[in-house]
């Protein structure tokens, strides 16, 4: 009789069934639940592979909280149930929301204030090639190094999917070093040159502070016809752009 005494008391622990939390919010969800969900999301039919009907309502397990977040979020929004079927009455409705708000937003809060805000993560693959193009301005055949990334819901840069593993670390390192080593100019440094002129987008003529400027025997011709007005007047010399003048005592001053 002992024995069997103590075997009985011993199943709920080694086998424990929904807390009195879990039951007493089933019993606040179930009305609307049971008039407006089973019929497309029970054991038979799980539309959409869910089944709310074995749903736990224990936040903590797998991804539970995502997928109550999102029946939450069908029910507020007008989507669930669907409009061909029958609305639930608003009271209904607004008690639904209302439970589940507060319990979705009791356990939101206390996981921030437990883990912070953000999940701490490594960048992702798409996010350290761009890191290295906007540092380095090389990108080349790195993609191919990295290895591929888990997605969450059809995003890479989700911190709970972002794992850091050996592998990771070992690529990612090589892809540095390989990015630094494309960057590095490894020859001798050349000689600088003295330019001569040059003609920029503004149509101003320049010339080198060591050079004074040349003219070929074209440019000496169009010199010796110049009749210079009082008021200055502008030409085109053979491969030169339009440069304004000004006559002087002495000649012929580039400028404006």
């Amino acid at each position: 009789m002992k024995l069997k005494t103590f075997f009985l008391a011993a199943v709920p622990a080694l086998f424990p069934g929904p807390d009195a939390r879990s039951v007493e919010l089933r019993a606040k969800l179930e009305p609307l639940l049971e008039a407006h969900c089973y019929d497309c999301h029970d054991a038979d039919t799980h539309k959409g592979g869910l089944d709310l009907t074995r749903l736990p309502l224990d936040f903590q397990i797998g991804d539970n909280l995502q997928k109550w977040t999102k029946v939450f979020d069908k029910v507020a929004h007008g989507e669930m149930p669907p409009k061909k079927k029958p609305r639930p009455a608003p009271a209904l409705a607004a008690e639904f929301l209302q439970t589940l708000r507060t319990e979705l937003h009791g356990i939101s809060l206390a996981r921030q204030q437990r883990e912070g805000r953000a999940v701490r993560r490594r960048l992702s693959r798409t996010e350290y090639l761009n890191t290295l193009w906007d540092l380095l301005g090389v990108e080349g055949c790195l993609r191919e190094l990295l290895p591929e990334d888990e997605t969450d819901g059809g995003f890479e840069n989700i911190g709970s999917a972002l794992n850091l593993s050996e592998v990771h670390l070992e690529r990612y390192l090589q892809a540095a070093d390989l990015a630094l080593r494309e960057a590095t100019v490894r020859t001798a440094r050349p000689e600088p040159k003295k330019s001569g002129p040059t003609t920029p987008s503004s149509g101003r003529v320049r010339f080198s502070s060591t050079k004074k400027p040349r003219f070929g025997r074209s440019h000496r011709r169009v010199f010796s016809l110049c009749a210079w007005p009082r008021g200055g007047w502008s030409f085109r010399t053979p491969g030169f752009p339009r440069c304004p003048t000004r006559s002087t005592g002495s000649g012929c001053v580039f400028g404006r």
